[in-house]
């Protein structure tokens, strides 16, 4: 019975929770009111935002004006380009190399390897290069001085989704480490969240029909923080919840990122989510689709709020919370543990729409929500960080699926790339390219891939160091 109380005494300190559920609520509560009585005086003076009686919705709010561009934007993009020159992807991934180490966290299945290791070592970087581009590896192999065999065996026994999901995070952190606060800012605490849609062909054994989408492939999840940095990625099922991707994104990053808030769309959030997120000790600000059908629910069940009220609706039922306070930390424990993932525990709750948990959780995330919205009604901020939160999620997304289309935009025209070079299928010609269908997981309508250098010693310069590839040979 001690440990068990010694247990319980450690969870709730994991989640920064009281073990008073009195405490609890009282604080919700009065962050709850707060924010009402905040938007209720604010109202009448707030110029974007009106609320009255209207069919298509109370809430109406004005279209945000887009920021204006940086004045030295093109300048500084002239410069640099000036200053470097195109630069290739796989300099780009070499340098990363050199520079984080992040290629020891790839390690073998087997106990023991008898390939030395600056030719391991390169060969893992032409792998890299050839699945993050999605070049394939059997064009990598063309020009890379090694058959594709030697570099199949590297990727079967190499790379796995830890050790990839190590190196990612190795990347993170080197790149927090080293950026100037006076050029990059303070370091953020918040990420946004959003899914990308890959094409892929009916061969992949993961390609999904996406109705949402409109056709067939996977979907990769992706937290990425404020200077466009990766932190965490997922694969996710067409049929999976986003919210539960969001939150399985935030707890299980490995990177040294501290998450306190995460941006989304309409949908990665739900009123559960908002539940979950409040227990979990971090803030969930989406982009609300249809932010003006929205229902602000009320502290107590006498609260007025005259500006407000075409808006409000019943009042919270804390007395739900209150009786099952202990069920709720228990699930949100699991879910910090890892010991059941957060789509497990919302399929339970769905099959059994009137548990008493769920219910209880539906009024914590009602009760959150009803914060949000009304900070984000109230405060001009709020909506514009929002919205290039949202917009920078998308850019780093469409970032990467341009690069996995195998034809950077900053390289410079090639033989590959040209019209005469073999393609994949697509609308526009009847060529196929020599690579095998089954190996690709992007959009089918790129064409060739940029070809590599040939393996020499400009390629990969002599380094000194432990964690750094070694000259090729």
């Amino acid at each position: 019975m001690q440990t068990a109380g010694r247990q319980r005494l450690e969870h709730y300190a994991q989640l920064n929770q009281p073990l008073d559920p009195k405490i609890f609520i009282d604080k919700l509560r009065g962050n709850l009111t707060d924010a009402l009585d905040t938007l209720n005086a604010a109202v009448p003076t707030l110029p974007w935002l009106a609320i009255t009686d209207r069919k298509s919705g109370a809430i109406k709010l004005s279209p945000l004006q887009p920021p204006p561009e940086p004045r030295n934007l093109r300048r500084l993009k002239k410069a640099v380009l000036g200053r470097h020159g195109p630069i290739q992807l796989i300099d780009m991934l070499k340098e990363t190399a050199l520079r984080t180490g992040m290629l020891t966290h790839l390690t073998s299945f087997s106990t023991r390897e008898t390939i030395e290791q600056s030719t391991l070592w390169e060969r893992m970087m032409l792998v890299a290069y050839a699945l993050g581009t999605n070049v394939g590896i059997r064009s990598v192999a063309m020009s890379s001085g090694y058959s594709e065999d030697d570099l199949r065996y590297v990727a079967r026994r190499y790379f796995s989704i830890d050790g990839l999901r190590a190196a990612a995070a190795a990347i993170a952190d080197a790149t927090f480490t080293a950026r100037q606060e006076t050029i990059w800012g303070a370091g953020t605490t918040t990420v946004a969240s959003d899914s990308t849609h890959f094409r892929a062909y009916d061969q992949n054994l993961f390609t999904e029909w996406h109705s949402r989408y409109g056709g067939r492939g996977v979907l990769i999840y992706w937290h990425v923080e404020k200077g466009s940095v990766a932190i965490h990625a997922q694969h996710l099922k067409c049929t999976a919840s986003e919210v539960a991707a969001m939150i399985e994104g935030v707890m299980r990053h490995s990177t040294t990122m501290k998450v306190e808030g995460n941006y989304v769309d309409s949908h990665g959030q739900s009123e559960i989510g908002f539940g979950i997120t409040c227990l979990l000790g971090f803030e969930l600000l989406p982009r609300i689709k249809q932010i003006n059908k929205a229902k602000l629910y009320r502290p107590d069940r006498d609260a007025t709020y005259p500006a407000l009220e075409p808006a409000t609706t019943r009042a919270i039922r804390w007395d739900i919370i209150d009786q099952n306070y202990d069920m709720l930390i228990k699930y949100a424990t699991a879910i910090r543990v890892g010991t059941a993932t957060t789509e497990a525990i919302l399929r339970r709750f769905t099959r059994n729409a009137s548990h008493p948990v769920y219910q209880a959780m539906l009024e914590v995330g009602r009760a959150q929500k009803t914060i949000f919205i009304a900070r984000y009604l109230g405060t001009a901020t709020c909506n514009t960080k929002s919205k290039r939160a949202s917009t920078s999620s998308k850019t780093s997304t469409t970032a990467t699926t341009s690069s996995a289309s195998g034809a950077p935009a900053n390289s410079p025209p090639t033989a590959a790339t040209s019209k005469n070079a073999p393609c994949s299928p697509c609308n526009s010609c009847n060529q196929r390219s020599s690579t095998s269908c089954s190996s690709k997981t992007s959009s089918p309508t790129r064409h060739g891939p940029t070809p590599l250098p040939m393996r020499t010693s400009a390629a990969l310069p002599h380094c000194s160091g432990p964690t750094s590839p070694p000259t090729a040979k």
